[in-house]
């Protein structure tokens, strides 16, 4: 496990951190309130230096959203950079307990900007722990290398 990075700000936070697993790496994400833009270019710019430090090992990401409102209009487009760059840095999957509208509605509209056609509904779980079981999985489900 990695030392967590955090920051906040007077609307909102996030904290990012890596866990170790047998079968990969895990980055987790906590947000609470609302993200501003600076917030969010932090955010970016904190996963993807988190991300290059895994690459090119295969990644999930998780994000707990128990606490998390929506982002504003100018903040979308970090977390679209955020997101692809996580992608081309190894990331195979992602998992999030939300229950936001707008958060849903946000996250779905970054997912299909960086080409992830599946429904976001397929990846959003009921508790934190079922979002980390869930990414969890797809990196067991990865093929060996090795074999």
């Amino acid at each position: 496990m990695t030392e967590p990075v955090s920051r906040k700000d007077k609307y909102g936070s996030y904290k990012l951190q890596c866990h170790n697993h047998r079968h990969g790496k895990v980055v987790k994400a906590t947000f609470v309130g609302a993200l501003g833009s600076g917030l969010a270019r932090h955010y970016k710019n904190d996963l993807l230096k988190l991300a290059a430090k895994i690459a090119p090992q295969p990644w999930a990401y998780i994000a707990d959203c128990t606490e998390y409102q929506a982002s504003i209009p100018e903040a979308a487009e970090y977390l679209r950079q955020a997101y692809e760059g996580a992608l081309k840095s190894g990331c195979v999957g992602d998992a999030y307990c939300i229950s936001s509208a707008m958060g849903i509605a946000q996250l779905a509209k970054i997912r299909h900007q960086c080409g992830i056609d599946s429904a976001i509904d397929e990846r959003i779980y009921p508790s934190v722990q079922e979002a980390e079981a869930a990414a969890l999985g797809l990196l067991e489900n990865l093929p060996s290398c090795s074999s």
